[in-house]
């Protein structure tokens, strides 16, 4: 059954089944449960977790539904988890440190080129593939507190990015910094 033959009453009827048992039971046997496949179940509970809405998407066309980001439950989420941060004396403008890194690959040429009508466009490329470089940098609200390439062949891997932690404690320890919260995205390196 794809999603888009499902009835709204029926789209309702999983939503309130899923909300009554998630946490106990998995999607799979959800899913199984309704006589659906794990995909349609997955479909409908993220539209359902992202617009609050039940109702199939049109089919044949982009539809754009608001992220529940401003939903009342979700600003009062964010309100609590700032009271929190602040309660714990973690501040954005006297003791954070954000971390990212990003990656650039050398290799990539344009995939479109001119040329005289009736001649073909030649693109003169390296004949050695190019290494991808990753920066990472630290920043706070002084500015950009360390900051390191990393360039090899596979860009930036857990083993790399815990190298660059241990450099940057070692930094603010050298410079006296007072206690930091240090803050990243939930990318899987940064929990190696």
């Amino acid at each position: 059954m794809s999603d888009e033959s499902i009835s709204n009453n029926f789209r309702k009827e999983i939503i309130k089944y899923w909300d009554d048992n998630r946490g106990v039971k998995t999607a799979t046997e959800m899913a199984s449960h309704l006589r659906i496949s794990r995909a349609t179940f997955d479909t409908i509970v993220k539209i359902y977790e992202n617009t609050g809405r039940t109702e199939a998407l049109r089919r044949g066309g982009r539809q754009h539904y608001p992220i529940r980001r401003n939903d009342a439950d979700i600003k009062d989420a964010r309100f609590e988890f700032g009271n929190k941060l602040m309660v714990e004396g973690i501040s954005y403008n006297h003791n954070c440190i954000f971390v990212d890194e990003s990656g650039f690959n050398l290799w990539i040429t344009r995939g479109n080129a001119r040329s005289k009508k009736g001649s073909p466009a030649f693109q003169v490329v390296s004949s050695q593939r190019k290494r991808k470089i990753s920066p990472i940098a630290a920043m706070s609200i002084h500015g950009v507190e360390s900051c390191a390439t990393n360039n090899t062949a596979h860009g930036t891997n857990g083993e790399v990015f815990a190298e660059y932690m241990k450099q940057l404690c070692q930094y603010l320890d050298r410079n006296d910094a007072p206690d930091q919260t240090i803050i990243m995205d939930n990318c899987a390196i940064h929990k190696s």
